[in-house]
C-alpha cells in the first residue's frame, strides 16, 4: 500500500481482520462488496427502497448460506476463536452486517428444535407467504373475539 498510495488500496484486500467485532463486520462487508456488490449497493440506499424492494433484498440475503461464506473466503468468521462475536454463525454475521434490515434468523433456517421454535417457524413462513392471514391473527389476539366461530 505504501508503494502504491494513489491506488487507495484497502488493507482488507490483503488480509481480513477479525481482531474486533467492528473489524470483523468490516471484513464481511468488504468481501460481500466484492462477491455480491448489488446487495451491498441496495443496502446502501435502503432509505430510498420501496417496501417490496426491501423484502426482495431481505430474501436475497436469506439466500446466502454458509457454503457461500466458505467459498468467498469468509470461513474464518465462523471460527469461534477468531471471531467470537459471531458465535460461529454466518447468520449472526449477516445480521450484524445488515442491522437495518431487521433480519430474522428463521429466514435463513427454520428451527424445529422445540415446539415453541417450531411454532415460531410456522408463523414466520405464514407471515411471509400469507401476511394478511397473520395480520388478522395478530389483530384477533389483541381482542377478545376469536378469528373463527365454529358452527356459524
Amino acid at each position: 500500500m505504501a508503494v502504491f498510495p494513489d491506488l487507495n488500496l484497502d488493507p482488507l484486500g490483503f488480509q481480513l481482520d477479525w481482531s474486533s467485532e467492528e473489524r470483523g463486520i468490516e471484513s464481511v462487508r468488504y468481501v460481500l462488496s466484492k462477491e455480491v456488490p448489488h446487495l451491498m449497493q441496495q443496502y446502501e440506499k435502503l432509505d430510498r427502497l420501496s417496501e417490496s424492494d426491501i423484502q426482495k433484498l431481505r430474501n436475497a440475503i436469506y439466500g446466502i448460506k454458509q457454503d457461500h461464506f466458505d467459498s468467498w473466503g469468509l470461513g474464518a468468521a465462523m471460527i469461534q476463536k477468531l471471531a467470537p462475536y459471531f458465535h460461529g454463525s454466518y447468520i449472526v454475521a449477516l445480521m450484524a452486517v445488515f442491522p437495518d434490515l431487521n433480519l430474522n434468523p428463521l429466514g435463513f433456517q427454520l428451527d424445529w428444535s422445540s415446539e415453541e421454535r417450531g411454532i415460531e417457524s410456522v408463523k414466520f413462513v405464514l407471515s411471509r407467504e400469507v401476511p394478511h392471514i397473520m395480520q388478522q391473527y395478530e389483530r384477533s389476539m389483541g381482542s377478545s373475539k376469536p378469528i373463527l366461530k365454529y358452527g356459524d
